[in-house]
């Protein structure tokens, strides 16, 4: 709704008024970015989770929060890389 606002008032200005381009295209740009910015700057937009299966392999779905995401990511790189070292030693 403010995009279309902002929109609005820039043709208004351009096309009704005798302001010169710099004048009215400054401002719009600046709404343009603060909008976007105020748009797209939430954090909280995605939930991790990841299943994991307890020792009577149950599944459990733990949720991760974003911070924590990619140290938990490398965890289970780091166990599933030892998993593959460990298959590759039993067949060879």
């Amino acid at each position: 709704m403010l995009f279309i606002i902002v929109t609005a008032i820039a043709y208004y200005s351009m096309i009704f008024t005798r302001i010169p381009d710099l004048y009215y295209i400054t401002p719009t740009l600046l709404c343009y970015t603060v909008l976007i910015i105020l748009r797209f700057h939430d954090n909280v937009e995605f939930e991790y989770s990841v299943l994991v299966r307890d020792c009577f392999q149950q599944e459990i779905k733990i949720k991760i929060k974003a911070a924590d995401r990619n140290i938990i990511g490398k965890q289970i790189d780091q166990y599933l890389n030892l998993q593959f070292d460990r298959m590759v030693k039993r067949t060879a």
